[in-house]
């Protein structure tokens, strides 16, 4: 070959080379460009959601679309609500579990003939099922949130326990050596903070978990999407109902005539307790455990499973979820499916996990593992659940007229249910 057919060849190369990537990187922009904006809202953090966009959206072009707006939780369902009858209304939103149905006549499906339903069961944890309906699924679970326990290391080591409990029978004996009071009688020092609802954080998550735990449930749906009230109801070879089992565990803690009398309204939040190291364990959320170690840095605390029923075949704690799902009036639906699928893809959430500090939804995601307080929240979210929320301000009251009626003395525990269970009726009716 001559100097000068090398020189022509290389000319022809480095064309050849510079049209490929020219192709490539118009194709990518065309693609971008076909998909237009994407507004999506949710109450998750802003700067947590926006990292995740990054990192995913070097290899998926598309979400430079995409733009992640925070609002407010506690305006979320009224602001929602306007703007899509506004027409003003984001492409996409985080759809929490617990507004599934106060939000389903506002959202379009994704069809059983683009994600199979049999796809998205194997494909998700258990929780994820609440999203099914008849016609598809009402959004595409990114995350969820599990109910853990977190124990503190050094009251329980200085009463003798080397482990936190597994079961709950096991916090009865914790109670009975922890749990101090004063010469009057008042409590100084707390096993665990059950009982009352005013200053316990989740008390109607963690009611629904025990009654859960119990294999009772608090409501239910049918094949066609019927819902229907059914915390009162008897499960098989129970000896009581379950909601009545888990009622009584629960406020048993209390009763001031009880051996393991830990907690009463006049004692601070839960939470607070915890981190002031005056109640040795608290349920609460994976996503607390920053929190409490903002409020207390020196504390001596850990993470550990919920504790679970003795014998028990199942075993559940409450989870809260979160799902992207597609308004019927979204302004880019095309444009949202696109991004809707990235989203529910395993490299976001993945990202979306680690930058939340929060477990995965997606069984293949979970089944890698993970080191440290992240493998708690890993088993968690495999064994989390929760129902679907008519209203949770309205349910809120219910379960505190319930627990209270108890504690008050205002109602035997099985009036108390019974009484929750046509509030829950008429509610969702």
């Amino acid at each position: 070959m001559t100097t000068f057919q090398g020189i022509v060849l290389g000319v022809f190369s480095f064309c050849i080379v510079l049209g490929v990537v020219f192709f490539a990187i118009s194709a990518n922009t065309n693609q971008n460009k076909s998909i237009g904006a994407v507004t999506i809202w949710g109450t998750l953090d802003r700067e947590a959601f926006d990292r995740a966009l990054r990192t995913v959206g070097d290899t998926e072009g598309s979400l430079i679309n995409a733009t992640y707006i925070e609002k407010d939780a506690a305006t979320f369902d009224a602001d929602l609500s306007e703007a899509l009858a506004s027409g003003t209304g984001p492409d996409l939103f985080l759809l929490e579990q617990d507004a599934i149905l106060r939000h389903q006549s506002k959202i379009a499906f994704f069809p059983y003939s683009a994600l199979p339903q049999q796809t998205f069961t194997s494909m998700y944890i258990d929780e994820a099922k609440l999203y099914l309906t008849a016609e598809g699924a009402l959004g595409l679970p990114l995350i969820v949130d599990p109910l853990v326990l977190y124990w503190n290391k050094d009251t329980l080591s200085m009463n003798g326990f080397a482990q936190p409990p597994s079961y709950w029978d096991e916090v009865f004996t914790m109670a009975e050596k922890i749990s101090q009071k004063d010469a009057s009688g008042g409590i100084i020092k707390s096993a665990i903070a059950f009982g009352e609802f005013e200053n316990v954080l989740h008390a109607k998550d963690i009611v629904s978990a025990l009654i859960m735990q119990a294999k009772g449930t608090v409501v239910s749906a049918d094949s066609e999407g019927r819902v229907e009230a059914t915390i009162d109801q008897n499960v098989s070879n129970a000896s009581e109902r379950p909601a009545i089992s888990a009622l009584r565990f629960y406020t048993t803690f209390a009763n001031p005539a009880e051996s393991v009398y830990s907690w009463n309204r006049s004692l601070p939040h839960s939470r607070d307790a915890f981190a002031q190291g005056k109640a040795a364990l608290y349920v609460g959320y994976a996503s607390e455990r920053a929190l409490i170690q903002d409020l207390n840095p020196n504390l001596s605390s850990a993470v550990a499973p919920i504790p679970q029923i003795r014998d028990s075949a199942r075993s559940v704690t409450f989870g809260h979820m979160y799902a992207v799902a597609k308004p019927r009036t979204s302004n880019n639906p095309a444009g949202a499916d696109i991004i809707a699928s990235i989203l529910a893809g395993r490299a976001f959430g993945e990202s979306l996990s680690f930058e939340l500090a929060l477990p995965p939804v997606r069984r293949d995601v979970l089944a890698v593992g993970a080191d440290g307080p992240m493998q708690v929240f890993y088993s968690a979210a495999l064994i989390a659940t929760a129902w679907l929320d008519p209203s949770s301000e309205d349910t809120d009251e219910i379960f505190k007229v319930m627990i209270e009626s108890v504690g008050s003395g205002s109602s035997r525990i099985s009036e108390a249910v019974d009484t929750a269970d046509r509030y829950l009726t008429a509610l969702l009716k």
